[in-house]
């Protein structure tokens, strides 16, 4: 311990002096470049039109990694592709890292997941943009609370070998794509750790970085603190001394608590390969930046009633810095991980490959739902500003103030097999690939909606007394699935491919989540699990024409169906429990006033100075007082009748008398009830108000203090049995079309164009029932979104420019996708069908490499994101409807509120090769735009009685970099640096108010045996 401190790295002096050695290096380098180098630069220049080269500066695993780079500028798609070197080069503090810097791809609540969950230009969610492992597939989502779902995939990036990332649907082979596109993920390969000239090989590679820390676990078994004198306070559980930890300072320099290694081995023999790989790492909680938190302090709110006012939340991330202070321990941050990967490859002959494969994920996250961290910050800031001394607020002062909590870590366990078949005989006709896939998920996290321990009693017996755990819940999802494609060469220039898949799900959990609302005094904020089976299919064809030497064409089409059933909805209904019986269509309450005439306030005002005078001259209870006293009631009583006839009762209005401004003084009020129509939507033409039938009466909305008026949410009655089974949901899309065009401008410049259209059917979550996200009424079932993506591009290889590059090209698109029947949640807490989304923009990739120098720059810029339902509109201002049909970014309360990224991004790598290649340097910077809260724009004044506040973020600029220096074949060393400015920042799409990791200095050592 001694010896480290006295001798502790220094990480940016080590970042520094790698950075500035650039120079050096290559004044050294020029003058030792020799013959040999200019031989082998002019070799790979000249080749560059074959499209086969090897480009050293990507630090390429062979030709197939160089083919897949080269993809992304041949195709008539927008598409990023990342090999290996790359993804362990920047896989950062978490997988959803991997991501970072690949234009227009974005992943969700990065810090509080352990997951990937990707945003593909700005669409994302379950299903939309399908992530494919190898070919099989394991997504789950997990409830968010308020703040929405994620939709999971689990993989260490230590065991990828390559990412392809498609835009938009395609019918591109290998692929699973949807409305949002597709993230294709391949593992590590025989050949990535086996060199060319052996038969055998071992990979060994270790690293360690800086910047964390070992998580405080809580304590679940922490007695009550005395000073409660054993009372346990309302909402105790947000402020558990047990939970409670004070975030550590001052370890942003320290090694040891991020490390991770991987060992990997392989043979190959003359028709079979064997591979083996084992990878583990520990991560503990990270810390912030410390510079540029300016932005993320200073915000404006009512810490007197912080809970409840709006500029609370509008502003809170405005004072993030001065909750998790810059440069402290982030808690819920932590990651470990264990992974095999075992692969066997059989080729019987040259016609035919056999792989069979297996994965293992184990993992343990830190992870906190979004609102427990928000809602312990109001109930403190309400409780200390506002309420009277007590043992609780003694409490709150002395022990939780400057803590925050550490909720226990999630655990996730993700296995999946696949057995590949790939026939390719002497047949122009025959290229067929087959694949059989099955992958399990058992996850066990905290996100049920309750808390790591919550206090509860009986009735029955007031002295038992116990902690319990709310938050943990448990799901088990299953797939199995099966895909087939071939390809097949009609004539010289005409390519036929046939593809299609099926896919089996289910979803299960093992909670024991019950507990009696009877027999326990407290409910539990606990939801019970969704439960279900799904399935899917999915069939295609497309063809491939080159008519002439300048043009080629794609036309193709795409159809699918499925079907689901919800267990957990008809074992509660079974079970007769009211919670899941049908509620009947759902609808809106609103509430009426009409306006008292002359006549009316004259009556009051009589029947006021008439009781004044009664009690000033008559004696309470006397016969005197009695009888005038009657007889002045009965006088206002008439006059009241009288109004109500013909101000209301003739006119159809049903209206009830309220004080509302004193003893004498009424309003005459009433209600109506709106409700949706068969299509689960809401009309103008039902709302009393907006189609002036309250107005033609002389009715008005009742006076509130709210924008938007008083009203609630209600539901129709049903007329038939509330617990009837609900049998399976179906549906059978139509054919989609796919068509393509590319026309050859010159031998270097050419352009296309692409329209596809494409349907998603509703995910497993969608049509299962769970708190804060469940289908809509069962009288209408989800529609499937149909999705419409146009793309225009130009791309230019620029060689012709650059005679010393081995490539140099340039790519920009312009691309707009509308998904019409968009599934979201509403203001009720239902998902259901919305008009549509609108999203488009522009994006620009290019790339320079000539063998010395390299270079990577691309920029994406959003010209819009809208949403528009009309239907929501005038729900979530009912009296008045003055919210636009389409809104940007989205409605209150909605999921798709949570999934804008940011309005630019521009992305930039530059790096050297010296000595020969054995030593790179380069630099790495990134920026994007901050968020902008389009509540005001969007919606004025007008606030809903609910809705989930999307975070903000603000703009920043980070800097990486990084050196790896090549001993000799076999022996390699990196030092990475992220995030160099040590910048306070929230990552793009966050949902959980976790700032990202500081400067991070990561050290790495690579053997091959």
């Amino acid at each position: 311990m001694l010896i480290r401190n006295q001798y502790r790295w220094k990480p940016l002096a080590i970042a520094l002096a790698c950075l500035l050695a650039n120079q050096v290096l290559y004044a050294q380098e020029a003058m030792e470049q020799n013959e040999e180098d200019v031989e082998i630069s002019h070799n790979a220049t000249s080749t560059v039109g074959l499209g086969s080269i090897l480009v050293k500066g990507q630090q390429l695993e062979g030709k197939g990694n160089q083919e897949k780079h080269d993809e992304v500028y041949d195709r008539s798609i927008s598409s990023v592709y990342r090999d290996k070197a790359e993804i362990e080069r920047f896989k950062g503090a978490a997988p959803a890292d991997v991501f970072k810097g690949m234009v227009g791809v974005n992943s969700g609540d990065a810090r509080n997941s352990g997951a990937l969950d990707p945003n593909v230009r700005g669409i994302q969610g379950q299903g939309r943009v399908p992530v494919t492992i190898d070919g099989t597939e394991q997504a789950i989502t997990v409830w968010r609370g308020y703040a929405g779902a994620n939709n999971r995939n689990y993989i260490d990036p230590m065991l990828i070998g390559g990412v392809t990332i498609e835009k938009g649907p395609s019918l591109t082979r290998g692929i699973n794509s949807s409305v949002g596109g597709a993230v294709a993920i391949k593992t590590l390969g025989i050949n990535d750790i086996v060199q060319d000239d052996k038969d055998w090989g071992i990979d060994l590679k270790v690293e360690g970085s800086n910047n964390s820390v070992k998580p405080k676990m809580p304590n679940l078994n922490a007695p009550l603190p005395d000073v409660l004198g054993g009372y346990v306070p309302y909402l105790f559980s947000f402020y558990d001394n047990g939970v409670m930890v004070k975030p550590r300072s001052g370890g942003q320099n320290s090694f040891g608590d991020d490390k991770a290694f991987r060992v990997a081995a392989g043979k190959k023999w003359e028709n079979f390969d064997l591979l083996g790989v084992y990878v583990y790492r520990k991560k503990g909680n990270h810390f912030s930046g410390k510079n540029g938190a300016d932005y993320y302090s200073g915000g404006e709110y009512n810490r007197e009633n912080a809970g409840e006012r709006a500029d609370f939340w509008n502003n809170y991330t405005k004072h993030l810095a001065e909750i998790y202070k810059p440069g402290d321990e982030v808690p819920n941050t932590s990651n470990e991980m264990q992974s095999v990967l075992l692969k066997g490859t059989w080729k019987p002959n040259d016609d035919h490959i056999v792989e069979l494969g297996f994965r293992h994920t184990w993992g343990k996250y830190g992870e906190i739902m979004p609102s427990r961290v928000a809602n312990h910050l109001s109930d403190l800031d309400h409780m200390i500003n506002t309420a009277p001394e007590s043992s609780q607020k003694e409490y709150v002062r002395e022990q939780i103030i400057g803590k925050f909590p550490q909720w226990p870590l999630s655990e996730v366990k993700t296995t999946a097999v696949y057995l590949n078949h790939k026939w390719q005989p002497d047949n122009p006709y025959i290229d067929l690939e087959t694949n059989l896939w099955g992958t399990r998920t058992i996850l066990d996290t905290h996100s049920s909606g309750g808390y790591p321990r919550q206090f509860v009693s009986s009735t029955s017996d007031p002295s038992k007394m116990e902690w319990i755990s709310t938050s943990a819940t448990n799901s088990k999802n299953k797939r199995w699935g099966a895909t087939v494609s071939n390809k097949s060469e009609l004539t010289e220039t005409l390519d036929l491919t046939l593809g299609g898949s099926y896919q089996y799900e289910t979803l299960a959990s093992s909670d024991d989540w019950y507990i009696d609302p009877i027999e326990r005094k407290r409910s539990s904020f606990r939801t019970i699990p969704r439960e279900g089976w799904r399935k899917e299919w999915h069939m295609n064809f497309n063809f491939d024409w080159r008519p002439t030497s300048w043009l080629e064409l794609s036309l193709g089409a795409s159809k699918n169906g499925f079907s689901s059933y919800d267990k957990q909805l008809n074992r509660q209904r079974e079970a007769k429990n009211l919670a899941y019986s049908d509620k009947g269509a759902p609808g809106i309450q609103l509430y009426y006033e009409i306006e008292k005439t002359q006549a009316m306030i004259d009556a009051e005002k009589t029947y006021q100075a008439e009781n004044e005078y009664l009690f000033a001259n008559y004696k309470f209870g006397t016969p005197e007082f009695q009888e005038y006293s009657a007889k002045a009631l009965a006088k206002y009583q008439a006059a009241e009748s009288k109004f109500i006839e013909e101000n209301a009762t003739s006119k159809g209005l049903a209206v009830k008398a309220e004080n509302c401004g004193g003893l004498y003084t009424k309003c005459y009020r009433g209600e109506s009830d709106w409700y949706v129509r068969d299509d689960g939507k809401y009309h103008r033409e039902d709302n009393p108000y907006m189609n002036g039938e309250w107005d033609s009466k002389g009715a008005k909305p009742r006076e509130s203090t709210q924008e938007t008026g008083l009203y609630r949410q209600i539901s129709r009655a049903t007329t038939g049995d509330p617990y009837g089974h609900v049998p399976k949901q179906s549906n059978s899309g139509g054919w989609q079309p796919v068509l393509a065009a590319t026309a050859w401008l010159s031998d270097h410049a050419r352009v296309y164009a692409r329209y596809a259209k494409t349907e998603r059917m509703p995910s497993m979550f969608e049509t299962t029932v769970g708190f804060s996200a469940s289908p809509v009424y069962r009288g209408s079932a989800l529609k499937p979104e149909r999705g419409t993506n146009i793309e225009v591009g130009y791309i230019h290889d620029l060689t012709e420019w650059f005679e010393a590059a081995n490539f140099a090209d340039f790519k920009i698109a312009y691309f707009r996708n509308d998904i019409k029947d968009v599934i979201d949640r509403d203001q009720a807490f239902s998902l259901r069908n919305i008009d549509k989304q609108k999203v488009s923009g522009l994006e620009l990739q290019s790339r320079y490499d000539s063998g010395k120098f390299f270079a990577d720059f691309s920029a994406s810029y959003f010209l819009k994101n809208e949403v528009c339902d009309e239907s929501t509109a005038i729900s979530q201002d009912p009296y008045y409807g003055r919210i636009n049909s389409c809104v940007k970014d989205g409605f209150y309360n909605s999921y798709l509120r949570n999934m804008t990224p940011p309005k630019y991004a521009l992305n930039l790598t530059v790096g050297g090769r010296f000595f020969n290649e054995k030593l790179e340097v380069g630099t790495r910077v990134l920026h994007h735009a901050g968020s902008k809260n389009t509540d005001r724009e969007n919606f004025g004044d007008i606030a809903p009685w609910q809705t989930n506040v999307p975070i903000h973020w603000g703009k920043v600029t980070t800097l990486d970099a990084w050196v790896n220096y090549n001993f000799d074949e076999t022996t390699s060393m990196e030092v990475v640096a992220t995030n160099l400015t040590n910048q306070y920042y929230l990552d793009p799409l966050t949902r959980s108010h976790f700032p990202a990791p500081g400067r991070t200095i990561r050290v790495g050592f690579n053997m091959k045996f």
